[in-house]
């Protein structure tokens, strides 16, 4: 029921962006890190979009340039491994970072297409939500 409830909200506010309808599974995660509260995973959830709005990005495209050869260029990577903890492990290599030729705005959609991908993976979301992290 709270993801159905959900899911009807977050449309709701993404059709008034002209954006298409969310995912059961983001729905959930959203609703994961509110312990299922979908007043408050509506809160989160519409201040993530408006952030990544703010920021420019809503619409990451990884096969465009420049944030293509951002993305192997080995700066910011998530390993294969896992910590201890189970945790995933981002490592960000500053010796390849040039901030000259690279603007502000690339390499943080190159960081946090990683991130979503990263957060795509079964054992990531359920660590995360183990462990109370918010995603």
């Amino acid at each position: 029921m709270a993801t159905r409830e959900f899911i009807e909200g977050a449309n709701h506010l993404r059709q008034q962006w002209g954006a298409g309808p969310i995912s059961w599974n983001v729905a959930v995660k959203f609703l994961m890190a509110r312990k299922f509260d979908v007043r408050r995973a509506l809160e989160l959830y519409q201040a993530h979009e408006n952030i990544r709005s703010q920021e420019g990005l809503l619409n990451i495209d990884p096969h465009v340039e420049p944030l293509k050869k951002e993305l192997f260029s080995g700066k910011f990577s998530i390993l294969p491994s896992r910590d201890s903890n189970g945790a995933a492990i981002a490592v960000f290599s500053a010796v390849l970072h040039q901030p000259l030729s690279i603007s502000h705005r690339t390499v943080l959609q190159c960081v946090v297409y990683q991130l979503d991908v990263a957060l795509e993976s079964a054992e990531t979301a359920e660590w995360a939500r183990a462990h109370g992290v918010h995603l």
